[in-house]
């Protein structure tokens, strides 16, 4: 993983992952699957659309379902394009002091661990998950982490006993 250009000392990692790629992309399936319903749905008014502008009706019929056709196809196609496009630059990464979070490719945000108050795994499956964190009033999850039980007992010392890593099972 590249930490170079974050001015991070890569020695001091304790752990250091990234998101599951598939999990990280279609995490918001639901949105891209509804998005390609209406660019379906859209399609099928701008073929009928076009059949009555070439039987003489007005060019705006035609026009309108363009503008939605366009919308479905971002918000389907678009969607997943740029979740992969993101997650070329997402990362995270445990040091002694500090859990580092890169969220983007210029950001770096940090998350001191004295001030961890709250940490919860919520599993997708036996080697993936997502860990929902809470350092005082700001709140944390982290998406698609493969094997999130290693860094979930890491953070577990940083914890009140009675807090440390439960499990969602909804």
């Amino acid at each position: 993983m590249e930490w170079s250009d974050m001015q991070v000392d890569a020695q001091r990692f304790l752990w250091q992952g990234r998101p599951a790629p598939r999990c990280f992309v279609f995490r918001q399936g639901w949105r891209a699957l509804f998005g390609g319903l209406v660019s379906l749905l859209a399609g099928v008014w701008l073929w009928m659309a076009l059949t009555l502008w070439r039987q003489g009706n007005s060019l705006w019929w035609t026009v309108l379902p363009c503008g939605v056709l366009l919308l479905g196809l971002a918000s389907s196609v678009g969607r997943l394009v740029w979740a992969r496009w993101q997650w070329e630059g997402v990362f995270y990464a445990l040091t002694p002091d500090e859990l580092l979070i890169r969220p983007g490719r210029r950001t770096l945000l940090r998350y001191p661990l004295s001030q961890l108050s709250y940490l919860r795994l919520e599993p997708i499956s036996s080697q993936l998950g997502h860990l929902y964190l809470e350092f005082g009033a700001r709140r944390l999850r982290l998406c698609c982490l493969e094997y999130p039980q290693q860094l979930c007992q890491l953070l577990e010392d940083y914890l009140r006993p009675a807090e440390s890593c439960r499990t969602n099972s909804d």
